[in-house]
């Protein structure tokens, strides 16, 4: 008596079975990636507007601060008119103004030098979907 091989030609169930995972896993990925699409999306939204807030106020913390020292040098000067200290008074904010003008410099280099968090949400989403794929694999 002869052996007969058993046949290795795949089941059309095990075929059917095996492309339904392969879909849900792409349906699955598809799902997670219009999710952080989704969050980055809202991410920008809320940065822009945090930004353009932030922006009104600076704009208008300036306009009062540059109005405040324009008259408080004024007064000064009104106040020294008459005396001889009149050119150093002049002279002494126009320093105090160069001095303030370099610290703000300074702070904005300084500021604009260290990174902002921005999307710090998606890239730690991002991170988490990363270490869940290693950990499945």
């Amino acid at each position: 008596m002869e052996a007969t091989l058993p046949t290795s030609r795949p089941d059309p169930a095990m075929k059917r079975d095996l492309t339904d995972t392969l879909r849900s896993i792409a349906d699955g990925f598809i799902d997670a990636a219009q999710n952080r699409l989704k969050l980055l999306q809202s991410e920008v939204g809320d940065e822009t507007e945090r930004l353009g807030g932030l922006l009104a106020y600076l704009v208008l913390t300036a306009f009062a601060g540059l109005l405040t020292l324009q008259f408080a040098a004024l007064v000064v000067l009104a106040l020294v008119w008459d005396t001889p200290w009149r050119t150093h008074a002049m002279v002494a904010l126009v320093l105090l103004a160069a001095i303030g003008t370099w610290m703000a410099y300074r702070a904005f280099t300084a500021r604009k030098q260290r990174p902002a968090p921005i999307f710090a949400t998606s890239i730690e989403e991002l991170d988490k979907d990363r270490r869940a794929l290693e950990k499945a694999l």
